[in-house]
């Protein structure tokens, strides 16, 4: 082996190592930020989302809707579009690699509402996340956000997966009737509209929504 050659594999193996070390490090920030974070409040970066999608999809899908909370809030008070923009194709990159996985079509699904995509390819992303996990309650508060705070729940197939889920929730789950309280204040007018119809059947509910209206 000539000395430029040995010079290069000292110098590859060295760059290898560097790599390594510094994923680990990330791993080991990411799995301490999610296992024990110390201020469970506080928001990860919108970069460290797609990373995170690795380590826990759950957590990485809520740090996502805490940063780009509302579509309709003016740019300054979210992540720049070009950082929405990357974290969305990694995203979109894991989901091609995981397509069974809800979590990553709902962190796209945001991610699109966040930058005003056509609202029929926010819809596509939301019925990809019911039907990879149906029936998964954790999931509903999130999927009812993003529709309702879009002009996705005027899709046809979506309005009747967003009532099932809504059904369910009253049914099953009540004490996520608070969930949809929320929502319903954050909520587009076709939004407001569609969850009074969806909640006519629970007296309770419906005053609660129609007192959040006054």
């Amino acid at each position: 082996m000539t000395a430029a050659a040995g010079l290069r594999s000292i110098l590859l193996t060295v760059g290898l190592m560097a790599g390594f070390i510094s994923l680990s490090v990330l791993t080991t920030e990411l799995a301490a930020t999610v296992i024990e974070p110390t201020n469970r409040s506080s928001e990860v970066p919108l970069a460290l989302v797609a990373p995170l999608a690795l380590i826990n999809p759950s957590y990485a899908r809520q740090q996502t809707l805490a940063a780009v909370p509302d579509p309709r809030l003016p740019a300054g008070s979210r992540p720049s579009r070009a950082e929405i923009e990357q974290t969305k194709a990694m995203i979109s990159t894991l989901s091609a690699l995981s397509p069974t996985n809800p979590e990553l079509w709902i962190i796209q699904a945001q991610l699109a509402a966040s930058l005003r995509a056509d609202d029929q390819r926010i819809a596509e992303m939301l019925k990809m996340a019911y039907l990879t996990a149906p029936s998964n309650f954790a999931l509903m508060p999130s999927r009812l956000e993003i529709a309702m705070t879009t002009s996705a729940v005027s899709d046809p197939v979506l309005e009747v997966l967003a009532e099932g889920d809504i059904r369910a929730i009253l049914l099953k789950r009540i004490e996520l009737s608070d969930d949809l309280l929320a929502i319903y204040q954050r909520a587009t007018e076709p939004g407001k509209a569609f969850l009074m119809r969806a909640a006519a059947s629970d007296t309770p509910l419906s005053a609660r929504l129609t007192a959040a209206n006054r």
